[in-house]
């Protein structure tokens, strides 16, 4: 989050996505009385649409836990669906699917363990000693790709982990460590991995919207910053919001720059042969295929498929065109056959992730220095201090008032 709220006064909230949401149910319990206003759908980008087949998720289908996420789920009394916890994780290559580590890139990674990292830049920079460029390309984009829509040249390191700004590290050794306590740290002592719910994340959207309902109003209204704001939405409205009410703060925000996304889910009447016992494949970008991931839905949750096998691609860029996705799609899976195919659903994102460079951490430095002494104007999304559904879980149930 970015800014504070002004103390004992209403606060009005722009958005009501999961950010909004989960800010206005915190605002609930604080007993701080709240407004939403949305222009358009409850919930924001998590949609789920029912099938016959099962539910098609437009953006998140899991939610991954740690304490935060795990406390906020109990409170909600929501009925959980675990994702099994040894499921194998694959990396696409030439030959075809296979698992990410290999006993030469431990020798590797061991033997450069005393080596002194170069300064905390971006991912590729600071692992690229380390791993070398084929294991940062095949093994490391992948992995980050997956959660951020970009590969390890373009992501802040930093950005990515705040609490390692600033420092430096004398060996790879205590980097790797220090990075792994920040991991660990925020993770739950009873549950770990991720979960979803019955019929899909439409169930969370519902509850938290059931939570705050009597307060949210479907309005296109203006606001001053005298209404005491809490902007939750993308970086992109913010900065038009802002625009003449604070300029400088707005041209921040215009620097955040977004990846298209497109979310293809399709049914298959037959389980693929590369993907079964697999949570899912990242594909390199090393390829030149736009799919960046495949997710077995069915295997993360079979309760929610009991009719047909259901995957869901994950495509850099805004696709428009279903056949051309699955002509790429064919090319990562052989046994694909178009007449296997029982149904298919794409959703095209043209902000669908923000870009966690080193332009969004310094604009969101500067942007918390614009705020330091203003009251009475809260920015609060996924640009903001994390990506993921846990993080703005983490940061609106820690959220009080300065």
């Amino acid at each position: 989050m970015l800014g504070k709220l002004k103390h004992r006064s209403p606060v009005k909230i722009i958005g009501a996505g999961f950010a909004g949401l989960s800010l206005a149910y915190r605002l609930k319990k604080l007993e701080v009385p709240f407004t939403i206003y949305e222009k358009e759908k409850i919930g924001g980008k998590i949609q789920t649409l029912e099938t016959v087949f099962g539910p098609v998720e437009s953006a998140a289908s899991t939610l991954y836990l740690d304490r935060h996420a795990v406390a906020f789920i109990r409170e909600l009394s929501l009925p959980t669906i675990h994702s099994p916890k040894k499921l194998k994780r694959l990396i696409w290559k030439e030959s075809g699917p296979a698992s990410p580590f290999s006993l030469p890139l431990l020798f590797q990674v061991i033997l450069k363990l005393h080596q002194t990292p170069p300064p905390l830049t971006s991912l590729e920079e600071v692992f690229l000693p380390l791993l070398g460029k084929k294991y940062v390309d095949e093994i490391l984009s992948p992995a980050f790709q997956g959660i951020y829509g970009a590969e390890a040249a373009k992501l802040h390191l930093p950005g990515l982990y705040p609490n390692l700004e600033g420092k430096s590290f004398r060996t790879y050794w205590s980097f790797l460590k220090a990075l792994r306590n920040i991991v660990k740290k925020e993770q739950d002592t009873e549950q770990k991995g991720s979960v979803t719910f019955p019929g899909g994340m439409q169930m969370l959207i519902e509850r938290m919207r059931s939570e705050v309902a009597e307060n949210i109003i479907i309005s296109q209204e203006s606001f001053t910053l005298e209404d005491n704001l809490a902007i939750c939405t993308n970086s992109c409205e913010a900065a038009t919001i802002l625009s003449k009410l604070a300029p400088d703060i707005s041209d921040q925000l215009s620097r955040i720059q977004y990846v298209p996304v497109s979310s293809f889910t399709f049914f298959t009447a037959e389980p693929l042969p590369e993907l079964q016992k697999a949570l899912g494949m990242l594909i390199p970008q090393k390829y030149g295929n736009p799919v960046l991931g495949i997710i077995n839905q069915s295997e993360l949750s079979p309760q929610n498929y009991p009719g047909a096998y259901c995957y869901r691609a994950i495509c850099q860029g805004e696709h428009s065109d279903p056949a051309r996705v699955m002509d790429e799609l064919k090319k990562i899976l052989p046994d694909l056959k178009e007449q296997g195919i029982v149904a298919s659903y794409l959703t095209p994102w043209k902000q669908g992730l923000p870009l966690y460079d080193k332009e969004r951490s310094e604009a969101v430095h500067e942007i918390g220095k614009l705020l330091k002494n203003r009251e009475g104007l809260l920015l609060f999304g996924n640009y903001s201090g994390g990506i993921s559904l846990r993080s703005l879980i983490a940061q609106s149930q820690s959220f009080s008032f300065v």
